[in-house]
């Protein structure tokens, strides 16, 4: 029982059987216990095929995969996606895909960006959560609060800023520049630019001030801020 945020959590893993795998959860005989508060939520884990995303060398139940990304794999991740979104999400259960992931070790890199990607792109379509599970010095730098991989880290912003712009309840465009959101690109957002660049100051919207679209806000963005400013400026007169 967490205390603090008034949960319930029961063991998944155990018997002769991984619980967390989504065909089991998925089963008829499966039933979700009485919720009338609506407060339940599903998690599953996600290690599919399990000779890339488990296994580093072969071993006496399985053969290891170097390689991800065939026309087959992605068939069967769409299809387990889609598994849980029928069950569970149309029905307006909550789901967490509370583990997925992959190693590195004998595996390619682009293989593995690919899959790491392409599971949370599934998830977010179906408005499921996944969340990427990492061990000391695999994927994440927990000294350095970042992910070591540049392009994958890339990759998921995009994922992230594609799925907010699907889901904007406003329709609204992005106004590139506007780094203060108040509906207007001016001084005042050169101001709040360069105090984050020196981590003085926050940013109302982050999407605005990627003006190259780099999914990285650096000293790039705010000279592209400045030029385009100045040559409105100069359209004006």
């Amino acid at each position: 029982i967490d205390l603090i945020s008034n949960s319930i959590f029961c063991p998944t893993l155990g018997g002769r059987f991984n619980a967390t795998d989504i065909e089991i959860t998925c089963d008829t005989l499966f039933e979700m216990p009485s919720d009338p508060a609506n407060r339940c939520a599903v998690s599953v884990h996600y290690y599919t095929p399990s000779g890339f995303a488990i296994l580093e060398e072969d071993a006496d139940w399985g053969k290891c995969r170097t390689t991800w990304g065939t026309d087959e794999d992605f068939a069967e991740l769409k299809k387990n996606m889609d598994l849980m979104k029928t069950n569970f999400a149309d029905k307006g259960i909550p789901v967490i895909i509370g583990e997925y992931g992959c190693p590195k070790k004998n595996k390619d890199a682009d293989s593995v960006r690919l899959f790491l990607s392409s599971v949370c792109t599934e998830a977010y379509e179906r408005e499921l959560c996944p969340i990427l599970w990492d061990i000391t010095g695999l994927h994440y730098d927990r000294q350095n609060c970042k992910l070591y991989d540049e392009e994958l880290k890339a990759q998921f912003n995009n994922i992230y800023n594609k799925n907010e712009q699907s889901t904007d309840p406003t329709g609204t465009d992005k106004l590139m520049g506007d780094v203060n959101n108040d509906g207007n690109i001016n001084v005042a957002d050169i101001a709040m630019l360069s105090k984050y660049l020196v981590k003085e100051d926050l940013i109302s919207n982050y999407k605005n001030a990627d003006l190259d679209e780099d999914s990285k806000i650096n000293v790039i963005d705010l000279v592209l801020l400045k030029r385009n400013i100045i040559i409105s400026l100069e359209e004006f007169k």
